[in-house]
């Protein structure tokens, strides 16, 4: 198994790249946009994965063996059946057919050719990507995982990969859904308890001590991992936090959360976006403009995204490569600035950035 190189770039997109998101046809684009640290994908009413960006192991297939990087949006060839689902991951890409079987391409099919992961033909509903590693969610409620394992990130018990889906100790059943960030996943079960594994945690499966009961939504980062109750309130613990704590000042109704590195954001029931530094005593902070009408989030490395009622979508944060979709001359904004040639998206769930994965929700 080829090596995968462990540096580690949150929220890279090069300024090609994030232009060449205006050569979409937004309104084809379906609701999920997968993005990693350097590659993109979007998944169309259509069924079919368009990406772009990094392609150093042929993560974004451009029907090719070429490994130069993407800069124009293509539409990856190879897939058996129409998508439902993408995951992108640091160097390679999965997708869900319509079918529930699981196709991928870069380092664990060796080449840009998308291939079927052996013993997932049928039952998956989707798939997390790591760093390293892919974890799928069964239709059976199981988890299975593959990939790099250096860090426990596989659940299985052990630190050794393999490109064999094996499942997670413990999660043969019982699962409604999964996240995955960089070197860890987490799993939220039917009863609404999490469990975790990898970096900085057991090679196992493991319940999170000190959380409520009955949480609906879970968002992995790769400092810090938070999580939705019934009622609309967030708990994060992590790198920052020594245990689960309930995040303060944010108001109730929250429906949604994305985090990565050092930020989370939270959107609420009446549309509007609060940010914040997880472990920091101050208060989550509106952000600017966006007070409603926003239906999806995403956190970056240093950027995040927001996607308006109207199909606008909006960044703000670092643009010192391109992350808000606007010319470099733009080297940061604290106001949320729309990203050029992206009209009529609709409802899009800008779930993941860096190495955090889709969380199904």
């Amino acid at each position: 198994m080829p090596r995968v190189k462990k540096t580690f770039l949150f929220g890279f997109l090069m300024a090609n790249i994030v232009a060449s998101c205006s050569l979409l046809d937004a309104e084809s684009i379906k609701p999920m946009l997968s993005s990693n640290g350097n590659h993109t994908c979007a998944l169309t009413v259509a069924g079919s994965v368009i990406c772009w960006g990094r392609n150093d192991n042929g993560q974004v297939n451009n029907g090719t063996s070429s490994f130069n990087d993407v800069l124009t949006a293509t539409e990856i060839s190879g897939l058996t059946d129409r998508a439902t689902w993408v995951a992108a991951g640091m160097s390679s890409t999965c997708a869900v057919t319509k079918l529930g079987a699981a196709q991928c391409w870069g380092t664990f099919s060796g080449t840009g050719v998308v291939v079927p992961v052996k013993g997932l033909e049928k039952g998956v509903t989707v798939v997390a990507s790591g760093f390293s590693h892919h974890c799928a969610l069964m239709s059976t409620g199981a988890v299975l995982c593959w990939g790099y394992n250096d860090h426990g990130e596989l659940g299985n018990g052990t630190s050794t990969g393999t490109l064999t889906p094996t499942a997670a100790t413990g999660l043969e059943k019982g699962v409604k859904a999964i996240s995955a960030s960089r070197y860890q996943t987490c799993a939220l079960t039917i009863i609404g308890a999490v469990l975790c594994w990898g970096h900085n945690l057991n090679n196992v499966p493991t319940a999170i001590p000190g959380l409520p009961a009955h949480l609906t939504a879970i968002a992995a980062g790769t400092a810090n991992t938070c999580a939705v109750t019934e009622e609309g309130t967030v708990w994060c613990w992590g790198a920052s936090l020594a245990a689960p704590q309930a995040v303060s000042g944010l108001p109730s109704g929250v429906t949604a959360i994305s985090t990565q590195d050092a930020q989370a954001c939270a959107l609420t029931q009446a549309g509007s976006v609060l940010c914040w530094v997880p472990g920091v005593p101050i208060a989550p902070k509106m952000v600017p403009g966006l007070d409603r009408d926003v239906t999806a989030i995403s956190v970056g490395g240093e950027y995040a995204c927001a996607v308006l009622s109207k199909g606008t979508v909006k960044c703000w944060g670092s643009n010192g490569l391109g992350n808000l979709g606007v010319a470099l001359s733009v080297k940061s904004s604290t106001t949320p600035v729309p990203v050029l040639g992206l009209k009529g998206v609709g409802e899009l769930n800008l779930l993941t950035a860096g190495a955090e994965s889709p969380a199904k929700r």
